[in-house]
């Protein structure tokens, strides 16, 4: 469940959960200048609107947590979310700025950023610093709508892939292996595949990948996305190979990730980190090379 909130004078889809916690971001400017209020008055939130009963029908407040177990670090992010940290909280965030210890998988602590941008200049900066071959994947897209692809669909429009390059599923494939699995590259099956129109015989190299809690390598072979109408009809399709590189992601890809083990918020602003200690498994897996009041 999500809705949209208003963050520093712009319009951002964020977890329902984290509405809350702009109530004390007090640096957020208002929309405009008839929204200004004394600086003794809290800062306005969105579902404080005249019209948000109009817009909004139903008002839900989702209470059982399913990926934290910790009644502590449960406590903890509550208190994040609502912008209120007792002296206790803030102490023990502020222990987690440790040099990282990295599980002997060979997957490092995933670098946040809160701009694409910036994520597409990390991931490429870790892919040049690999050596060996570099495969590259230009998606199949089709339908009348295929231009939209790029924009709506979760499968790159390019992706560039070395070994022992650190990457993220994006498609359930197995009950074990779902959309959020991380992995490394350990190499390439060649496949050759014969071409029906042309009459040729066709070379490519499908990833081999290693992910982290299963016992066996999985070659990953493209997988098909689908933009259909109501009625089922086919208005767009994109086949890529379902991984994208990971060593950086944005915040709003986290939402996808059922977990993260190891991440970095060097580089993210005060709203994100929240966002990424709730993506947090436990404090014992939370790293933050930055740990701020």
């Amino acid at each position: 469940m999500s809705t949209t909130t208003v963050l520093r004078g712009g319009l951002d889809d964020q977890d329902e959960n984290d509405i809350a916690f702009l109530e004390n971001d007090s640096k957020s400017p208002p929309l405009d200048a008839s929204a200004a209020t004394t600086e003794a008055s809290e800062p306005k939130l969105c579902f404080d609107a005249k019209t948000w009963n109009q817009c909004i029908q139903y008002t839900l407040q989702l209470t059982e947590i399913f990926r934290q177990r910790d009644p502590k670090f449960i406590k903890m992010l509550t208190e994040m979310r609502h912008g209120k940290l007792s002296e206790e909280t803030c102490q023990i965030f502020q222990q987690l700025e440790r040099t990282p210890e990295y599980p002997d998988d060979g997957i490092k602590a995933t670098e946040l950023f809160a701009l694409r941008r910036r994520v597409e200049q990390a991931n490429e900066r870790h892919l040049a610093e690999l050596s060996g071959p570099m495969y590259v994947y230009e998606p199949q897209d089709d339908g009348p709508l295929k231009h939209f692809m790029d924009r709506y669909c979760t499968a790159s429009s390019r992706l560039k892939l070395k070994e022992s390059a650190q990457v993220m599923l994006i498609k359930n494939l197995t009950p074990s292996l779902v959309n959020g699995s991380m992995g490394l590259v350990v190499g390439f099956q060649e496949n050759m595949s014969y071409d029906e129109d042309t009459g040729t015989w066709n070379k490519s190299h499908f990833p081999v990948v290693r992910f982290q809690g299963e016992e066996y390598d999985l070659v990953i072979k493209p997988e098909e996305w689908k933009m259909e109408m109501p009625n089922g009809e086919v208005m767009a399709s994109r086949i890529q190979v379902p991984l994208i590189l990971a060593w950086a992601m944005s915040t709003c890809s986290l939402f996808r990730v059922l977990g993260v083990y190891c991440f970095d918020t060097t580089f993210i602003v005060r709203f994100f980190v929240h966002v990424a200690f709730t993506l947090s498994l436990s404090l014992q897996v939370s790293t933050s090379r930055k740990a701020r009041r």
